[in-house]
Parts: C-alpha cells; sequence; structure tokens
C-alpha cells in the first residue's frame, strides 16, 4: 500500500517483464575518495574542472514540456561557450520516438548561426534519456553556438521549453539531405528551447605538448587557395577532414609554411595537427 514502509530487502519481489523508465541517480564522483584532501587535484575522480557543456542536459525543471517537432526541418538555439574548449559530442535529451536523427553546430555571426562546424552521423531514437552523438573534434573558442537537429518525422522527440526568449532559426530540409555548409538561408522562427547539449573538454586547451603552442593561428580564413598556420615550433604532421569526418588531405607542415587547398570543394573543413590540435576554416 502507498504510504507503507519501503522493504529492507527485496527477497520476496517479483520478475515482471521488461521495462526500463526514465529514472536516473545523481551521482558526485568528485567527493568520492576525497574526504581528506578535498582539494587534491591527483584524485582521479575529481573531474569537475574538465567540463565545460553548454545547453540544456536535461536536469532543468519548469517549463520544459511535450511539444510537436516537425520532421524534415533543421532547428534549433544558440548557447554560450564562456572558456575555450574542445567539442567531441552533440546530445540530445530523447524519447523513444523510433525517429531517425541528425544534428549539428553552427558558429555564430551576430546572433544568428553562420558557418557548419560539426556534424553527426544519423542515429535512431530507439531508446529514451541522453543520447550521445561523437562529432570529429574541434576547438571553440568562447563565444555563442547553434545546436540543431533534423528527424525524420514528426513527433515528440524531446521536450521543448516555448516559454523562452531564445530564438529559433530552421531550414526546410529533406531527411537525409545535405546539411548546409552555411545558415545564411536559415529562417527566424519564433521563441524555443529544447534539450540539446554539447559536450565540450575544457582541460584539452591548456595542452602544449609535441611543440604545438597555445597562440596557433590559420589564415587567410575564409580562404580561396591555400592556408598559412603561425605558432608553429617545429613541422608538424596535418590532416584535413570534412565536416562529415573523411580526411581529404595530409601531409607536413612547418611555420607559415603554404598548405594548398585548390582541389577541396567550397564548404567548411578541419585542419589537425599531430593528432592534437584541431583549427577550423571556410574554403570559398
Amino acid at each position: 500500500a502507498f504510504g507503507s514502509d519501503i522493504p529492507s530487502n527485496a527477497s520476496s519481489f517479483t520478475a515482471g517483464g521488461n521495462q526500463d523508465f526514465l529514472y536516473f541517480l545523481e551521482i558526485d564522483c568528485a567527493n568520492s575518495d576525497d574526504t581528506d584532501n578535498p582539494g587534491d587535484t591527483d584524485n582521479p575522480n575529481d573531474n569537475t574542472d574538465e567540463s565545460c557543456n553548454i545547453g540544456n542536459d536535461g536536469n532543468q525543471r519548469g517549463d520544459f514540456n511535450t511539444f510537436i517537432l516537425s520532421g524534415d526541418v533543421l532547428s534549433g538555439t544558440s548557447y554560450t561557450l564562456s572558456e575555450p574548449g574542445t567539442l567531441t559530442s552533440i546530445n540530445v535529451r530523447a524519447n523513444n520516438s523510433f525517429a531517425d536523427v541528425q544534428m549539428a553546430v553552427y558558429d555564430d555571426n551576430s546572433g544568428e548561426p553562420n558557418n557548419l562546424i560539426a556534424v553527426s552521423d544519423v542515429y535512431t531514437l530507439d531508446i529514451g534519456g541522453i543520447r550521445s552523438f561523437p562529432v570529429t573534434p574541434v576547438d571553440l573558442e568562447p563565444g555563442d553556438y547553434w545546436v540543431m537537429a533534423i528527424y525524420s518525422h514528426n513527433f515528440s522527440h524531446t521536450l521543448v521549453n516555448t516559454n523562452t526568449e531564445k530564438t529559433v532559426f530552421y531550414k526546410e530540409l529533406a531527411f537525409g539531405s545535405d546539411i548546409p555548409s552555411n545558415a545564411s538561408s536559415f529562417t527566424a522562427g519564433g521563441n524555443r528551447d529544447f534539450l540539446y547539449f554539447l559536450e565540450i573538454d575544457c582541460a584539452s586547451m591548456s595542452t602544449t605538448d609535441s611543440g604545438l603552442t597555445n597562440k596557433l593561428k590559420l589564415y587567410p580564413n575564409p580562404t580561396k587557395d591555400f592556408i598559412k598556420v603561425s605558432g608553429l615550433e617545429k613541422t608538424e604532421n596535418y590532416a584535413i577532414y570534412s565536416v562529415l569526418g573523411s580526411k581529404v588531405l595530409e601531409g607536413k607542415v612547418s611555420n607559415t609554411e603554404r598548405i594548398s587547398i585548390q582541389n577541396l570543394h567550397n564548404g567548411v573543413y578541419f585542419l589537425k595537427l599531430n593528432n592534437e590540435k584541431t583549427l577550423k576554416f571556410v574554403k570559398n
């Protein structure tokens, strides 16, 4: 009977089929095994300073409610990053809508989405909860970033806040089409917020190993024929990737040496140096 004492032992419980629920435990890993030295930075569980995720992870309460999101529409809103970090995944707290979804991130230009900087593969929302979609890691500077998603059909794929001042931009797009490399044709469409968030590793931005510094600069950007990198202390291996994660060019580069990109199609690319530092550029 509701209100009775909760049993202290579950030996009398009965198995009853297969189900899963939107329940979770809030667990503080940073404080475990650290009672004697709460400021000990050598504690491997103390991760409180390494993550600077932005967006809504689903722990928000209040105004997030059921809302039907249309299929074949790429839409989202912006979130502010306050310190440099490396983007590793795009995430949604999803309902099990059994819809296919693809997510994308755009940088910002005067309060509107601008160039595509990351895009996920296509996934199916066959279970609820937080769904994490890995992307090619890319370093982000402080600023605003637009997190967007496109679904294969209409459904309440995630909870939505309609009582907000955050502006939504959208683009009608057949699901499965290429995600636009630039959002200049997107339309402002009211005020909504979503249970989307970016997983961003801030700790990696302080790494200066293998001759790489924190003063690397890629230029010209945007560019047409070539790029250069200044701030290199020695010759580095490099690889250039498309926003879909495909390697399109590789080689070695020294400080301010030209890298020809004449044969690349117009779009957004990522230059990855020595498997560590990633720099974004636009070919036009």
